[in-house]
C-alpha cells in the first residue's frame, strides 16, 4: 500500500539549509495545514494570494517558547526563518504519528516564519502554534514610486517590482511576457497590488512555487508542456494516492463573463518646455563659480 509521509522543517539558524540539529520538527508535529495558489479556481477571476501554513507542535519542554531563555533555540526563534513542508511515499502504515519523511519526499510548501504562539495547558500537553507565510506575503510591503519605463515587457516589470521589494533574482522564476507596455511605472502601493496590475495586463499569473520562489506565467505558459497533461487523479478510494472526502459543486454562473472592460491610456511625448527664462543675456546673465551651489 502506498501511503503519504511528511516532513516539517525550520531553518532556525537561518544558514540557508535545513541540516541543523533542531531544524527537523516532524517528530514533534501534531498536524499541518497549508494553502497557496488562487483565491478562486478561475483563470479569469481568481487572484494570486499569499500562501499560509499552520502547524501545531509539542511544546512540553518550552523549546518553542520565544520568551524561554533556557530553550536550546533561544535567540533563534525569530520571525522570517525559512519554513519547509514536504511529502513523500512510504510503505508504512497510513497516518503515521509522529510525522515521518519518505526517501522520495518533495517540497509542497515553502515560506517564512510569521509567529510562534505557545498554548500552555493544565490538563494536557503544552503546545505551540507555528504560523508561516508564503513569499508573496513576506514581501508584501509598500514599494517606492518607480520612474516611468517605456517599451518594457510584463516580465521585466515584474522583475523591477521584485527588485524594489528586495526579492533576489535566484528566488524567482519569470516566463517571458507576451505584452510590451508602452509606458509603465509603479505608484506607492503594496507589492501584491503592483504585481496584480502587471498580471492583469498580461492576463498571466503570479504565483508561489512549492520550493519558495515567486513565479510569473505569461498568458501562453499554460498552453504547452506539462500544463496540457493531467498531473494527478483524485479518487474517494482509501488506497488512492490522491484522495478526497467529498465534492461540492459551485454555481457555474459565477464564471460566466458577459462583459469585459479594460482601461487603455495613450501618451503623447513632446519636447521639454521652458518653464522659466531669465530676461538678461550675455554678460548680464547670472552664473555660478566652480564649486558654488
Amino acid at each position: 500500500m502506498v501511503t503519504t509521509t511528511y516532513k516539517l522543517e525550520v531553518d532556525w539558524d537561518n544558514d540557508g539549509n535545513y541540516t541543523g540539529t533542531y531544524d527537523n520538527v516532524s517528530s514533534e508535529t501534531f498536524n499541518v495545514q497549508f494553502r497557496r495558489g488562487r483565491d478562486y479556481a478561475s483563470q479569469v477571476s481568481g487572484n494570486s494570494t499569499a500562501g499560509k501554513l499552520t502547524a501545531v507542535l509539542n511544546n512540553e519542554g518550552g523549546k518553542y517558547s520565544p520568551s524561554n531563555a533556557a530553550s536550546v533555540l533561544a535567540g533563534n526563534l525569530e520571525v522570517g526563518r525559512p519554513v519547509r513542508f514536504g511529502t513523500g511515499a512510504s510503505s508504512s502504515f497510513p497516518f503515521t504519528f509522529p510525522f515521518e519523511f519518505g526517501s522520495e519526499a518533495v517540497p509542497e510548501w515553502t515560506g517564512r516564519l510569521q509567529s510562534l504562539i505557545p498554548e500552555p495547558s493544565s490538563t494536557g500537553l503544552n503546545r505551540v502554534v507555528l504560523t508561516a507565510v508564503g513569499p508573496l506575503g513576506y514581501i508584501n510591503d509598500l514599494i517606492p514610486i518607480s520612474s516611468m519605463e517605456s517599451d518594457i515587457r510584463t516580465d521585466e516589470a515584474i522583475g523591477v517590482i521584485l527588485d524594489d521589494a528586495g526579492w533576489g533574482a535566484s528566488e524567482r522564476d519569470l516566463a517571458v511576457g507576451q505584452t510590451t507596455m508602452t509606458r509603465w511605472w509603479t505608484d506607492s502601493v503594496d507589492t501584491i497590488t503592483a504585481l496584480r496590475i502587471v498580471e492583469e495586463t498580461e492576463n498571466g499569473f503570479v504565483k508561489e512555487t512549492a520550493d519558495g520562489k515567486i513565479a510569473f506565467e505569461s498568458r501562453n505558459t499554460r498552453l504547452s508542456g506539462s500544463y496540457v497533461t493531467s498531473q494527478a487523479t483524485f479518487s474517494d478510494s482509501p488506497s488512492a494516492t490522491h484522495t478526497y472526502m467529498q465534492l461540492e459543486q459551485t454555481d457555474p454562473l459565477d464564471t460566466v463573463i458577459n462583459r469585459f472592460d479594460a482601461t487603455y491610456r495613450v501618451y503623447l511625448v513632446t519636447g521639454q518646455p521652458d518653464l522659466w527664462t531669465y530676461p538678461d543675456t550675455g554678460e548680464d546673465s547670472p552664473f555660478l563659480e566652480a564649486g558654488e551651489n
